[in-house]
C-alpha cells in the first residue's frame, strides 16, 4: 500500500478498486497504472487498506473452510465503502468476485463487479487519446 496517495484511501467512494494480491505484491506497476488511469479520468474511487486476498488460491486448492471469513471481510469492506461498483485489474480477482463470491455469501444488491477494461470500455466510453492529453 506504499504506492497509495491519500486520494485513493478515502473512506467512501462510488468505486472500490480491489487491488488484489497480484497487483499488490507481484505486479505493483499494474496497481499504480490503474490508479493513474482512474485519476486521469477523474473517477470517484477508493482503495482500502483493509482488503484481504480475494480467496481464489484457497478456493482453487480446496481450502474452503478458510474462505467464508475471507469473503465476509471483503463483502463488509465493500458495503462500508458505499461503493456501487468494484473494479479489479486482476483477472483472477475479477472471476472470484463476480462468479465465486455469490456461492459463499449473499450477493451484494446493486453492486457491479467489473474488470478495469470493462469499466473503461462500457462505463466511461473509453477513448485511448484521453490518457495521452
Amino acid at each position: 500500500m506504499d504506492w497509495l496517495s491519500k486520494k485513493e484511501s478515502k473512506e467512501k467512494a462510488e468505486i472500490l478498486y480491489f487491488v488484489g494480491c497480484t497487483s499488490s505484491y507481484r505486479q505493483i506497476e499494474l496497481a499504480i497504472m490503474t490508479a493513474k488511469v482512474l485519476n486521469k479520468l477523474g473517477m470517484d474511487y477508493t482503495v482500502s487498506k483493509d482488503e484481504w486476498c480475494c480467496g481464489s488460491p484457497l478456493m482453487r486448492t480446496g481450502q474452503l473452510d478458510q474462505v467464508k471469513s475471507l469473503v465476509e471481510n471483503n463483502l463488509n469492506l465493500i458495503k462500508n465503502t458505499g461503493a456501487n461498483t468494484v473494479i479489479t485489474s486482476c483477472a483472477g480477482c475479477y472471476k472470484t468476485l463476480k462468479e465465486d463470491y455469490p456461492k459463499y455469501a449473499e450477493k451484494l444488491e446493486g453492486v457491479k463487479i467489473l474488470h478495469i477494461t470493462q469499466l473503461l470500455l462500457f462505463k466511461v466510453g473509453f477513448n485511448w487519446r484521453m490518457l495521452t492529453m
